[in-house]
């Protein structure tokens, strides 16, 4: 009976994650809720986008020095290629908690979403960070001058 219950209840399960095009969010902080609308913007397409085919959803670029857990190496345009979609996930959650509480070296806790997405996806390397703010913003229902420390 219990068995019966785990199979049906992993069904529903793997149904949401396919109907949502492979996007679970892990919680409902805006956080959380900011990874999923970058996992998106990014494209994120099981068997087809570079994000999916890396395990980075973020896309998170390699700069050198420490290497993210679950980090099994660079792709040549210089994105992360984690071991699992967990790992990347993990990874992207980490580097915006970081932004969002002044960890990082990059990000300020001040930054608003448009400073935040100059900096993450800059337009020098083919972004539309105005673009990328906007449709976070959308996707949270905060206004594109928010600032990301008041997302933790």
């Amino acid at each position: 009976m219990n068995f019966t219950l785990i199979i049906v209840g992993l069904t529903i399960a793997y149904f949401l994650f396919e109907e949502s095009g492979g996007i679970m969010s892990l919680g409902s902080s805006l956080i959380d809720r900011m990874a999923d609308a970058i996992q998106a913007f990014e494209g994120w397409q099981p068997g087809v986008s570079l994000s999916w085919k890396n395990n980075n959803p973020g896309n998170i670029k390699y700069f050198g020095g420490e290497k993210w857990q679950g980090q099994e190496g660079v792709d040549s345009r210089g994105f992360v290629i984690f071991n699992s979609y967990n790992a990347g996930r993990r990874a992207l959650i980490v580097s915006l908690t970081n932004a969002a509480t002044g960890k990082s070296g990059v990000y300020s806790p001040s930054d608003t979403l448009e400073d935040f997405f100059k900096k993450y996806a800059p337009s020098n390397d083919n972004n539309d960070p105005i673009k990328y703010a906007r449709f976070v913003a959308n996707r949270l229902g905060v206004p594109v001058d928010s600032q990301i420390g008041t997302f933790v």
